[in-house]
């Protein structure tokens, strides 16, 4: 279960991240930030989703779902610049300069 093809898609970047960066960030500097930054947040967010060793009557994973989401759901801004998740998970992006 350990492919690299499964690591690769844990940390990959939503198409619409992609474009909302290209559109909306002139600065490339700022636009990886903000990349890696949803990267990193969806990497964590799996990492602990999936820590549990519980499972459901039917042997999946309860939190499968959750991840689904996860990775097929752009994660965008609210008004203030945090990022919106799923009402279950409590996340945020912090960027520094190095």
């Amino acid at each position: 279960r350990n492919s690299s093809a499964q690591i690769t898609t844990t940390v990959d970047l939503h198409p619409e991240e992609w474009t909302w960066g290209q559109t909306n960030i002139a600065s490339d500097a700022s636009r990886t930030s903000y990349y890696l930054g949803r990267m990193a947040l969806r990497s964590a967010i799996r990492s602990l989703i999936f820590r549990s060793p519980s499972y459901d009557d039917m042997n999946h994973h309860p939190s499968e779902l959750l991840w689904e989401q996860i990775r097929s759901t752009p994660i965008s801004k609210d008004g203030h610049g945090r990022p919106v998740l799923p009402e279950t998970i409590m996340g945020s992006i912090s960027h520094k300069e190095d």
